[in-house]
């Protein structure tokens, strides 16, 4: 199965589109003259991030497709291979199933971390007669997918590493072109990307940010980018120093990096994390809690920022303390660390691992 020219296919099934996808596809058209085919969620989304149109990626909508039309469209297409984004959607389970029946590779992508909750030990238990029956590889975030890869029973070369990556050079740019601004004047500005939801902590941030002006007079701003189901009230709250901005389209969001001092993801509960690795990338100090997924790979407590424990709000305290009351020559230096530590993973490293399987 498969192609017989030099040209790689793949089939990407996608549930929602973000950006960082789209710079590890552009990494595998450039490097592996890749054509790139995404399926994905077009109802009920919960961002309105746009894709940019690009050579060599054609985007469908999962509604103009029923089961048996995707599987036809699949067969037709005679891809390389197949990425699934995990296993929460029943049509495309059956696709790769059928595609993998017939000899095509299966990569699917997981950002759960183990956990050991019941649920996961069930899944354990029924993996290799569910998820083995439509999964060849699985790619995982970091270490604490690769733990539960294992749990799955996948072995250790059908692990892939890097499936998501920023858009390091994206934001690399910002950085280097944000230094000459930021040693005049360092911003005391604290930054919150990502969706407005209560597993994000962004109640516990506001609380801990409103409690330090209080109790420490602190004269750091607070700025929350995102949209979501809190956005709402999150608008007509009236703090002194917090700021509400609407979701950005990269190429917006990406000027952020300029104006902002540190970067703060409180996650209740968070997998990952694309965002801590963007503003690493971005040179900025972080913080973050201590569920966070992402922070395994690009923070270091005490070198490039600090991290809390997931929830507490007197420890999110400490480290917005600490890290505000250093030197802005400690700033600066903390920020690139992040940087370097950005380098760590990105849309190169993210493309090989993917193609390594047909070598």
């Amino acid at each position: 199965m498969g192609n017989q020219g030099t040209k790689i296919k793949i089939l990407y099934l996608y549930a929602e589109l973000a950006s960082y996808p789209i710079a590890i596809m552009k990494e595998l058209i450039n490097e592996y003259d890749a054509e790139i085919i995404v399926i994905s969620w077009d109802e009920n989304r919960q961002t309105p991030y746009k894709p940019p149109l690009c050579e060599g990626i054609t985007y469908f909508k999962k509604s103009d497709f029923s089961t048996s039309t995707l599987i036809e469209f699949s067969i037709n297409l005679n891809p390389d291979m197949i990425y699934i984004s995990g296993w929460m959607d029943k049509m495309y389970i059956k696709v790769c199933r059928r595609m993998k029946k017939i000899g095509v590779p299966i990569v699917a992508g997981c950002d759960t971390q183990w956990r050991g909750s019941f649920r996961q030990y069930v899944a354990s238990l029924i993996s290799s007669w569910y998820q083995h029956r439509f999964i060849n590889y699985i790619w995982v975030a970091g270490v604490r997918q690769y733990e539960y890869a294992k749990k799955l029973g996948f072995n250790d070369k059908n692990i892939l590493f890097n499936c998501y990556s920023a858009d390091i050079k994206l934001f690399d740019q910002a950085y280097l072109k944000s230094l000459d601004y930021k040693r005049k004047r360092y911003p005391r500005t604290l930054i919150f990307v990502g969706r407005f939801h209560e597993d994000k902590g962004i109640r516990l941030l506001i609380d801990a940010y409103k409690e330090l002006r209080a109790e420490q007079g602190m004269q750091w701003q607070l700025v929350l980018i995102g949209n979501g189901g809190l956005y709402k009230e999150l608008t007509e709250i009236s703090v002194e120093g917090i700021q509400i901005k609407d979701f950005m389209q990269p190429e917006l969001l990406v000027q952020i990096v300029g104006t902002a001092g540190v970067f703060i993801l409180p996650s209740l509960f968070e997998q990952w994390g694309v965002v801590i690795h963007e503003f690493a990338a971005g040179g900025l100090p972080l913080i973050t809690s201590d569920c966070c997924g992402a922070s395994t790979e690009f923070l270091i407590p005490g070198y490039n920022g600090f991290l809390f424990e997931n929830g507490n709000k007197e420890a999110l305290k400490t480290a917005i303390l600490r890290l505000t009351s250093l030197s802005e020559e400690e700033l600066l230096k903390y920020g690139s660390r992040s940087n370097m530590l950005s380098k760590k993973i990105s849309p190169q490293t993210s493309a090989a691992f993917l193609v390594s399987i047909l070598k």
